[in-house]
């Protein structure tokens, strides 16, 4: 991920970014991120903000998380580890529900972390009479500022929206070493260099949703997210360790944009008293949706449809009291949550550099709920898995660890 085999000067690491959609909200994450259809607390404003017309009450929550995320590499034979952790704060926001004409209308805002940019790669070893070593780094995320509401427009019907102020920042850092035969030579100069770069974000997010309550038990879940844009402006130094007589590079600023296509979530949920269970089927659209004039590879992925899809239950242990969940998603990996243009070069890098998917993206979860008279503490774990393949001579295979901890106060 992020990678490029090669020096390019001010833009470093790679035009593209795969990032993490690691989402919002305990009982979502204790679900498999499979909420679309229920959606019935304080971060529905991101899975499907119609689901705030059916809480009756006010709700604060706050929640935090901390990840471990692992890459094994396999390059000619050669294998490698590396890791990176996180703590962050994921979650803040507050729920306010009134009475209306037709049962319920509720606003909410929220600091939402719901992507991350952390990544991470190392591999070393002998090609021929060649040496390869490469550490890359890279962590950050974007943070959604959000406002939106919900509301019940006839009986079991309720319709939402939320819009999103988006900021962030990434940092990354790309260290390279070749020789040949042990000595570094005059060729092999220019491939000693380590790069630092820094990013900052500002953007906007648009999304609606539906949801219908089809029985008393059944709930179908709709969500609709418009293609996001997010600017960033970028600063790099190169440094060249073992070039004689080299000194520190750092190339004017760049800037730019990040953006995506049309994307959205259709699930089913059912509600009973021994057994809540939610699925859905989400769906990411070619950017030929976004730009239908724009070239874009058969090759690369930005240009086909990216399916996912999970399951979600959740059952009492102790009843009143403790509640147990267990999920599961399935999803192509994308390379393209997001394409990156810089405003120098206005045409878009739609490869990924020779990395590709060698798999799907699997996500299994389990989490507990702890109910007090008007608080709730959740905590959910999940593991994530994929793998990439770079051209034939490189091989990961990528885990992340999640510990997400919430508290929730209804009144």
């Amino acid at each position: 991920m992020l990678l490029l085999f090669g020096t390019m000067p001010g833009k470093c690491l790679a035009d593209i970014n795969i990032v993490h959609e690691t989402g919002v909200g305990a009982r979502a994450y204790g679900l498999a991120n499979n909420f679309v259809a229920l959606s019935d607390d304080q971060s529905g404003l991101f899975w499907n903000p119609a689901g705030l017309a059916f809480v009756p009450k006010r709700e604060f929550q706050v929640a935090v998380d901390g990840l471990s995320q692992k890459a094994n590499s396999d390059f000619y034979g050669q294998t490698s580890s590396s890791a990176v952790q996180h703590l962050r704060l994921a979650n803040i926001g507050y729920l306010h529900s009134f009475p209306s004409s037709q049962g319920g209308f509720t606003i909410a805002g929220a600091l939402q972390n719901p992507f991350t940019f952390d990544d991470v790669l190392h591999y070393s070893g002998n090609h021929g009479t060649v040496f390869s070593r490469r550490d890359l780094k890279d962590y950050g995320s974007l943070n959604y500022w959000t406002g939106g509401f919900g509301l019940q427009v006839a009986q079991g019907l309720g319709l939402g929206a939320s819009l999103s102020f988006v900021t962030g920042s990434e940092d990354g850092q790309n260290v390279f070493y070749r020789d040949t035969n042990g000595i570094l030579n005059n060729a092999d100069y220019n491939s000693d260099y380590d790069t630092k770069r820094t990013r900052t974000y500002m953007g906007y997010d648009f999304r609606v949703g539906l949801l219908y309550n089809i029985s008393k038990n059944l709930n179908l879940g709709l969500r609709f997210v418009f293609p996001q844009t997010v600017w960033f402006s970028e600063d790099v130094t190169e440094t060249y360790p073992n070039t004689p007589n080299a000194a520190d590079y750092s190339p004017p600023s760049s800037s730019g944009k990040i953006f995506s296509s049309y994307s959205g979530a259709l699930g089913v949920s059912g509600v009973f008293p021994f057994l809540t269970f939610s699925t859905e089927l989400r769906v990411r659209a070619p950017y030929t949706f976004v730009n239908p004039t724009e070239m874009i590879p058969d090759s690369s992925l930005a240009s086909r449809t990216i399916l996912g899809a999970g399951l979600g239950v959740e059952v009492p242990v102790i009843k009143g009291s403790t509640l147990l969940r267990l999920g599961y998603s399935w999803d192509q990996y994308d390379t393209h949550p997001f394409a990156r243009q810089y405003d120098d070069e206005p045409a878009v890098n739609w490869g990924t550099d020779g990395v590709n998917p060698a798999g799907d993206q699997h996500l299994g979860t389990i989490g507990l709920a702890f109910l007090m008279k008007s608080a709730c503490l959740e905590i959910s774990y999940g593991y994530t898995y994929w793998k990439l393949r770079t051209w034939d001579y490189l091989n990961e295979t990528h885990s992340q660890h999640r510990i997400l901890t919430s508290l929730s106060f209804r009144f």
